[in-house]
């Protein structure tokens, strides 16, 4: 058989249990510590993504300067090519210019045709109570 400990039978029997004041003291200290960790953390982390998103939008507006550059510079190669393969110097800049607002018309036509996703139209139906839309049905196959 194994004999008792002495100091850890002793210790058990001269523990006396704390307070609820002193445990709900204990416990408030630690959740207080808790939550200003958490809100330096918090912080830390806000200052990061924004510095991060700081970089993010510089780096956005280079890249579109960049670009707008580089399309520049791919217009005056074509009128150059243009203008070298016999194309008078105002009909060459005629065309790309037509070319370009095709370019434009298109965007903007595929820009509000994708606008009405913006619309929120199922959660708006379901928020006010606006009348329900005949679901899409499928027209019907033949056989």
């Amino acid at each position: 058989m194994a004999e008792p400990d002495p100091e850890h039978s002793s210790t058990e029997e001269n523990a006396t249990p704390l307070p609820l004041t002193e445990i709900a003291s204990a416990l408030l200290g630690a959740g207080r510590r808790f939550v200003q960790h958490v809100g330096e953390l918090l912080g830390l982390e806000t200052q990061r993504a924004l510095q991060a998103l700081t970089w993010m939008v510089a780096l956005a507006v280079l890249a579109g300067l960049l670009a707008a550059g580089t399309w520049l510079l791919l217009l005056a190669a074509a009128y150059t090519a243009l203008v070298d393969l016999g194309m008078g110097s105002a009909a060459a800049l005629l065309l790309l210019a037509a070319l370009n607002l095709l370019g434009v018309i298109i965007s903007a036509l595929i820009i509000r045709r994708l606008s009405s996703a913006l619309m929120f139209r199922a959660t708006r139906r379901v928020l006010l109570g606006e009348p329900k839309h005949e679901p899409f049905k499928p027209p019907h196959t033949r056989m």
